[in-house]
């Protein structure tokens, strides 16, 4: 537990630069036959933006877990089920120099991002029932983490959930 309160501070800041850059990305959507170059770059290398943010949400999921000893919920699990076969897909899709339909990583992002939103749900809004079917096990509606009064572990996956899809949309959009 000595490394929680640091590890949170540099967590969350890293999670609000995430969304900084993701509202820039959106914006940049409107304005990319202005700023081609830097669209390409960044929809180009879809791959490494995907492995990037499922590293990300890799170490940071298996660091709560092992290192500050934090039990995940089902709904936490559930995220990690749709996030970690992207980390080991893109790497593999790099490896072997392959450019792989986007429309994997979309499905995969989508419904974790879907289950991340309604994970941030029953943390925000009252929620009597637990989120275990037995009622045992940890609660999904806990915030183990809240920074900057909404930056919570959920939050954080949902994060790297949207960076990766849309960035495999985009990549998607532009090859048609």
């Amino acid at each position: 537990m000595e490394y929680l309160y640091n590890y949170n501070f540099l967590i969350s800041n890293l999670t609000l630069l995430g969304h900084v850059l993701l509202v820039l990305f959106i914006i940049a959507f409107f304005f990319r036959n202005k700023i081609k170059n830097l669209w390409f770059l960044y929809v180009d290398n879809y791959l490494f933006v995907t492995l990037f943010f499922s590293v990300s949400a890799f170490l940071g999921s298996l660091f709560y877990s092992v290192v500050i000893g934090f039990h995940p919920c089902s709904l936490c699990y559930w995220q990690r089920i749709f996030m970690y076969p992207m980390l080991f897909i893109s790497t593999l899709s790099l490896v072997r120099k392959e450019k792989l339909d986007s429309s994997y990583f979309l499905m995969l992002s989508g419904i974790g991002s879907a289950i991340s939103l309604y994970h941030l749900y029953l943390q925000f809004t009252p929620n009597p029932l637990p989120c275990s079917i037995t009622g045992q096990g940890v609660n999904c509606s806990d915030n183990w983490v809240l920074e900057y009064g909404y930056i919570t572990i959920p939050v954080m996956a949902l994060t790297c959930f949207l960076h990766i899809f849309i960035v495999n949309l985009y990549n998607k959009i532009q090859k048609k």
